[in-house]
Parts: C-alpha cells; sequence; structure tokens
C-alpha cells in the first residue's frame, strides 16, 4: 500500500469517526447484536414451544437459532471493532498522524462474511420451514409417522444458500486491500447487493407461502371436525396452525427490515460515487440487528401466554372437578 493510499484511508477513517449520529447508530447495532447472542442462547436452551411439533420441523426451527446466533456474532464483531476503533482506539492514539488507522481486509472482511453467512442461512430456514410445513400440510394424514429426513434434506439446504452466498462473495473479495472500515471489499459491493435482491426474493417467496400455508390449513381445520377425520390428521393439522402462527410474525418483521433497506439503500447510494460514505450507508441502514432481539423477545412473550393459558384451563378443569364432586355429594344426600 502506497503512502498516498494510507493517508486516504486515515482520512476516510477519521472522517467516519467525527459522524456523531453514525458511531452511535454502530454502538446501537453493538448492543443489539450483543443482547441477542445472550437472548438466542437463553431461547435455544429452555424453548418449550416446539416441544410438541414435528422433528424435522424442530430440527429447522434450531437451525434457525443458530443461524441467527452466527449472524449476531458477525454483528457483534464488524460493527464492534468499528465501533472500538471510532472511539476508544481514537481516544489512545489522538496524538499520532493516523488516529483511525486502516486495516488489512483480511480482519474486517472475514467479520462481514460470517455475518452474511449468519443471514443467509435465516432466509434459508425460513424458507425451508416454509417447504415443510406445506409438505406436512399436504401429507397431514401421514405426515406424523415419518422420520428426520426431510428436515435433514430442509437444512441441508438452507445451509448450502448461506455457503453458496459467502462463496459469491469470496470470488470477488479482494484480501490484499486495506481498509478504513469493515466492509466486502469495493470488488464485491455490487454482487453483495445482487445477492440481496435473490435473498430478498427468497425470503419474500417464503412469507408468501407461510401466509398460504396459514390460510390451507385454517380451511381444513374447519372440515376437519367431521367424524371420519382421524386423530392423527386433526392433530397434524392444528400443529401445522401452531406452528404457522409462531413463525409467521418474525419471519414477516425480518422481511420487512430487509425488505425495506433492499429498496432505501439503493436509492440512497446511486448518486453517491465516494466509496467511504456509500459503505457507511449500507452498514448504518442494515437494520437486521433488531431481529437479534426481536426474535427471541418474541419468542419468551409467546412462551408465557401459552403458560398463562395453560394454568388458566387447569383452574377451570380443577373448578368443574370440584363442582361435580359437589353435585354427587348433594345428589346422594337427597336419594
Amino acid at each position: 500500500m502506497s503512502s498516498m493510499d494510507y493517508k486516504k484511508l486515515c482520512k476516510d477513517g477519521l472522517h467516519l469517526s467525527q459522524d456523531s449520529i453514525f458511531v452511535a447508530v454502530m454502538g446501537c447495532k453493538t448492543f443489539c447484536s450483543l443482547v441477542g447472542l445472550c437472548l438466542i442462547a437463553l431461547i435455544t436452551y429452555f424453548e418449550q414451544l416446539t416441544k410438541s411439533f414435528h422433528k424435522n420441523a424442530r430440527l429447522i426451527i434450531f437451525l434457525h437459532f443458530g443461524m441467527v446466533f452466527i449472524s449476531a456474532t458477525g454483528s457483534a464483531l464488524s460493527d464492534g471493532f468499528d465501533f472500538l476503533r471510532f472511539t476508544a482506539l481514537k481516544a489512545a492514539n489522538h496524538d499520532t498522524d493516523c488516529p483511525v488507522a486502516p486495516f488489512p481486509a483480511t480482519i474486517g472482511t472475514t467479520f462481514k462474511l460470517i455475518k452474511i453467512f449468519g443471514t443467509a442461512g435465516i432466509i434459508g430456514t425460513v424458507f425451508a420451514w416454509g417447504l415443510e410445513r406445506f409438505i406436512a400440510t399436504v401429507y397431514a394424514k401421514s405426515y406424523e409417522g415419518n422420520g428426520c429426513r426431510l428436515g435433514i434434506l430442509m437444512c441441508a439446504i438452507a445451509t448450502a444458500l448461506a455457503i453458496f452466498d459467502v462463496s459469491l462473495h469470496l470470488s470477488k473479495v479482494d484480501f490484499s486491500l486495506y481498509l478504513s472500515m469493515v466492509s466486502v471489499t469495493k470488488p464485491a459491493i455490487d454482487l453483495s447487493m445482487k445477492c440481496y435482491y435473490v435473498l430478498a426474493a427468497i425470503e419474500v417467496f417464503g412469507v408468501v407461502l407461510l401466509g398460504l400455508i396459514w390460510i390451507m390449513n385454517v380451511r381444513f381445520n374447519n372440515i376437519k371436525k367431521r367424524v371420519f377425520s382421524s386423530l392423527s390428521y386433526k392433530s397434524q393439522i392444528q400443529e401445522n396452525i401452531e406452528a404457522v402462527a409462531l413463525m409467521f410474525p418474525v419471519a414477516f418483521l425480518h422481511f420487512t427490515f430487509g425488505v425495506t433497506a433492499a429498496l432505501v439503500v439503493p436509492s440512497i447510494t446511486l448518486n453517491v460515487d465516494e466509496e467511504r460514505d456509500k459503505t457507511k450507508f449500507i452498514a448504518a441502514l442494515d437494520t437486521i440487528v433488531v431481529y437479534y432481539v426481536v426474535l427471541p423477545v418474541a419468542l419468551f412473550w409467546r412462551s408465557l401466554v401459552k403458560r398463562r393459558n395453560s394454568k388458566r384451563v387447569l383452574n377451570l378443569s380443577v373448578h368443574r372437578e370440584s363442582g361435580d364432586h359437589h353435585f354427587t355429594m348433594l345428589h346422594k344426600l337427597f336419594n
């Protein structure tokens, strides 16, 4: 790297660190990522909502948790690394010629690729969840007795999508460069945006599929009460409804943030020529960190509601049994 390039990167780093709003955003993203990591670990360990679901569904949901954890790890590393450089390291090096020194792409881009892998995996698992629930709906009469091969296949597809996304980025990333902030390097930015659009389209399809599955199962649920419907069929339809009701809100939330960013980022960066500013806008408008927190909070809330409803049903049952007992005693007394 020439001295001229080094000075430019130092100037870019200093310029980024002087944008207080941008630095605050990076700090908030780092905080959300760290909180999300803790919450995802807790919800994975204590999760009870999917306990009654088919093992295929549980395999996919736990892979989804894993992908969220990986994505949050990448976000904490990449955003946290920049936040640390723009604050603490800048203060420590304030008396040098380059307070915010550039760094090799092998460090920052690796952090970014971890996040890219996890994010692609999140979208892939939502899509896989939709496919698995669709098959569970079509073959509701016999699905309960199926093994876990389908779940393993769906998990393999979601993982392959994430690996393919990272592989495409690796084909364009220039690890020989130095950077002023974490990014996939300039040669890979255009490809990264194209991959983002493809993933957004897959996510749209996955969310629409989940919505259609919910409608189908609700309609089947109105028909299933016929006497000739088997217990396993009724149970599978009810499981499909509960499973989609669990995942659809959080999947739709992730879809909302993702599609909004996909639409907003190009319109903002269209007339931005400076790579530094373009990278800054892309980083600041990446709102997936909100999902790291909202997903476990939503699942905790659903668990709390389910527990309260179960206690309410139990109390009503005990009260009814108590009433029946008193009625029996009175009947014996007067007869």
